[in-house]
This record gives structure tokens, sequence and C-alpha cells, in this order.
């Protein structure tokens, strides 16, 4: 390289003046890599390694390696890059910058595709018996699918012993657990060696011994014949049963019991004994059993309540609610002095009836009979509720007036007690806190007459109709078990 100086002026001389020529030396760096594969042609699933050549691979920082444009592996020091998927489509190539005197170099290599044969075989192991006894032989047979020609060698391994053979039927002894065995058959193919891998597992022979007791009925009463059955979960010849009553073996065998002495928590067990097919006695006492429970009746409930009818003469309108009972008749039963009850001339089974009471006060209750599951008659007495009647003796004490002094009014937005609407024209709503437990409300007149009553055990809402009521004020009364009460006052329109 030189430099020409020219002047323009008149007075220059020379008007052109030449520089020294000067050399400079310049390198290039083409970008060019080049991969080589160790086969060209192989089998499906064995794997090529690629090797890649670039001048001064020293200062190479980064290889990208890329199958069919996905980066498939990168770093520092990867000049190699092996594959076991690869597949005829398969196109390698490699990316990787250099680092040299003139900045960084990008290398873009040649394109590789290998011819890759795609036989898959697939070995199958099958014993003749995958469980078995403690020393028993048992053949394992090895097939394969997707290869029509025999292996040129099986690496079986039996609990992690190696052995090497060509034979496809293997001869393994059953150890205590699991025995392990897997088989690696190996076929020489044009294309080089494949291979498939299986493994299975042996077991123990280990028996069932649980079984189940049940008794043949659900419901257990006084006196009654029970009849036990056990039955195994694997029923097998030889296996017996041996019946024993809160913990004692009673020397019964079987396996069925029966018992007609039983007692309220009497235990019922029994234990199996058995040999197992590989010849090992086994026990199972687990005193697996059965505890007796006498039935528990659930005593049926009746509360009967009453509306007042209009008219001259007292008449009320008496009614019967049952709860809890299928099967049951009842009667209608009143007194005049609360001690004395006499039934009332009514029809078996009648839930509704208009009653006039024959004194000024008296008392009227139901009784509810049921047969219980065990056979045994069984009675329930509803409330009593007084009624008043016409003018006549009677020895029942009198209904006292209310005292309405303190007595708060029914709060209709809060409270534990709300009654709304008050002042009230056809239905009363109550509602009540489960958590205070009532038993009984009552409805009364400013005399103490009790004009309407219900049951609430486990009840929050009441409904009452009161649209025949005449207008005034009225208590509703709220009963607990111990007798305490509340009173909230109310008025009808």
């Amino acid at each position: 390289m030189n430099v020409t100086l020219k002047s323009n002026a008149t007075c220059a001389i020379p008007a052109t003046v030449s520089s020294d020529t000067v050399l400079v030396n310049t390198k290039t760096y083409p970008g060019i890599a080049t991969i080589t594969p160790d086969a060209t042609s192989t089998c499906y699933g064995v794997p090529v390694t690629f090797t890649a050549k670039i001048p001064n691979p020293d200062k190479v920082y980064n290889y990208t390696w890329i199958k069919n444009n996905k980066e498939m592996a990168n770093g520092s020091y990867m000049n190699t890059y092996t594959d076991a998927q690869l597949t005829s489509k398969d196109s390698v190539w490699l990316s990787a910058i250099q680092y040299n005197e003139c900045g960084y170099t990008t290398y873009i290599s040649n394109k590789v595709n290998i011819k890759v044969d795609t036989i898959k075989p697939e070995a199958t192991l099958t014993p003749d018996n995958a469980e078995g006894c403690i020393g028993q032989k048992v053949k394992v047979h090895l097939t394969w699918a997707g290869i029509n020609q025999m292996p040129v060698r099986v690496e079986w391994t039996v609990n992690n012993v190696v052995t090497i053979t060509n034979d496809t039927v293997r001869e393994v002894t059953v150890g205590a657990g699991i025995t392990f065995v897997r088989a690696k058959a190996v076929w020489l193919l044009p294309c080089g060696y494949v291979e498939s891998l299986k493994g299975i597992s042996l077991f123990e022979l280990d028996y069932n011994t649980n079984f189940d007791i049940t008794a043949d009925r659900d419901i257990i009463c006084p006196g009654q014949l029970v009849t036990f059955t056990a039955t195994p979960q694997s029923p097998a010849q030889g296996q017996t049963f041996e019946w024993a009553k809160n913990g004692r073996y009673l020397g019964i065998f079987g396996s069925t019991y029966k018992d007609s002495t039983l007692a309220d928590n009497d235990y019922i067990s029994c234990r199996m004994k058995m040999v197992t097919p590989c010849g090992k006695t086994v026990v199972n006492d687990t005193r697996h059993g059965i505890t007796v429970n006498y039935f528990r009746y659930s005593a049926p409930t009746i509360y009967i309540k009453y509306t007042v009818l209009a008219g001259n003469q007292p008449r009320y309108w008496i009614s019967a609610i049952l709860g809890n009972v299928v099967n049951y008749s009842f009667d209608w039963e009143e007194t005049l002095n609360g001690k004395d009850w006499k039934k009332i001339n009514q029809p078996t089974n009648t839930f509704n009836f208009i009653y006039e009471p024959p004194a000024k006060v008296s008392g009227i209750r139901c009784i509810l009979n049921t047969i219980t599951p065990c056979s045994t008659p069984y009675q329930t007495i509803s409330n009593e509720i007084r009624l008043l009647g016409r003018d006549t003796s009677s020895t029942i004490p009198p209904i006292t007036p209310i005292d309405t002094s303190n007595i708060p009014w029914a709060d209709t937005t809060q409270g534990n007690i709300i009654g709304f609407p008050n002042p009230v024209t056809n239905l009363l709503t109550v509602l009540l806190k489960s958590s205070d437990n009532w038993q009984r409300l009552s409805l009364k007149d400013r005399n103490g007459f009790e004009v309407y009553a219900q049951s609430v055990m486990n009840q929050t809402r009441i409904n009452i109709p009161v649209e025949q009521l005449p207008s005034g004020i009225y208590f509703i009364v709220l009963y607990k078990e111990s007798g305490y009460t509340e009173t909230r006052r109310i008025v009808k329109q």
C-alpha cells in the first residue's frame, strides 16, 4: 500500500509526490467446520458418535449440536455428540463459536444423515407360575416380537447373579420373599447388534389366612338363637375353626357356631388353622370376632295438642303427633282429679277428635302401644294437657292467672326467643336457639288458660295458627326439662 500526494499550488515543485509502499498481511477465518460420524449406518437404538473438526479447536468456546433444527446439546468442550435414538430421517449438524484475532467467528458444519435400520425387537418373560413355595423350581420362558431370528446371546440375571447363555428358558429357584429375574436378549443384524431387556418378579407363596365372622341377624334380643359363621377369604381344604366366647375357647369346631344364651356385650371369636399348599401349618389367632349388643329400643314419641273451637260450650280439637313409630295403637284417657284416668270412648287409632271437657278443669292424655322388634310390649304416655270445661266439680288444681309484671315483649328481630309478627293476626312464628334445648312450648291467655301447646325438642322454628283466638294479650311460655321457664308477651289483633 502507498500514498500519492498532489498539489494545485502554482509554485509547488514538484506538483506530485508518492510515498513509500507498505505491505499489510491479513488473516481469514472461513467459518467452515466438519463433523464425522463413527458409523454411516446403524441399527435403531445403537448409539452413533459425531466428532467436530475446526481449525484451532482450543479457541472454540461453545459447541452447539443440532438435530432436525432442534438444539440437542451445547458446551465449551463438547466437540463430540452421541445419539442412540437416530432414524434415517434425522439430520445432524454443528454450530460453533470461536474467539480469534479478528473477534468472534461462527462455524457451521456439514449436515450428516445416518442410515438406520428400524428393527426394534421386544422381549417378553413368562413364568410357569408367578408364585411358588421356597425351593420350588419355576421355568421362565423368553419370547420376543419384532424380529424373526434367534438371539445370539441371552444374559440371564437372577437376584443380581448374571449368567450368559443362548438358552431361551431359565429354571429359577423360588426364594424367600421376592425373586427378581431379568433377561437381556442380543441379536446380530447387518446394521450391528440390537438388544431388548425385560424383567419380572417371582413371589414366595403367601397364602391368605384372613377370615370374616358374621351373625345371622342384625337385631339380637335376649334368649334368641344366633348363628355365627366364619368365612375364609381364601377357601382351601383342611381349614379348621375353633370358637371362643369372651376369650375362652369352647372346644367347638366348624365354620358355624350357635348360641341362645348370649348376654349383652358377649364377645364371640374364633381362630383358623390350616396347612398351606407348601406344607406349612399356619394359625390365625387374631381373636377376630363380634361383640353382642342387645337391641336398644328407640322409644317412639307422642305429643298431643289442642285448638279452641268456637261455640257457647268449651270445645276443643285434639290432635296427636307421633314420631319414630311404624306399627302401633293408642287410646285416649281423661281425668277429673289428676290421678284416676279412664278411657275415652273414641275409635281405635283416632288421631283427631272433638273433645268437650265434662268438668271445670279436665286432664287428657294419650297412651301409645307398640311392640318392639324383640316382641316386647311397650307403652309411651303422652304429655298431659288441662282444659277448661263446664262448671262442675273438679279436684284438679285451678288454672291461675298470669302475673304480667316484668314479662318482656317478644322481640321480633333478636334475642334467644324471637316471636313475630307482634302484633299478630293469623300465624305466629317463634324462632329458638337449638343450644337452649327447650322441651315444650305453650301459648296462654291472660287468665293462664293454655290455648295451644306442642313439643319443641330439636326444633328452631315453630308456626302457631292464631286466627281463631280472640284479640288480646297472650303469652309464649317455653319449658326446659329441669323445670326452668321463660315467658314472652305478644298481642293478637
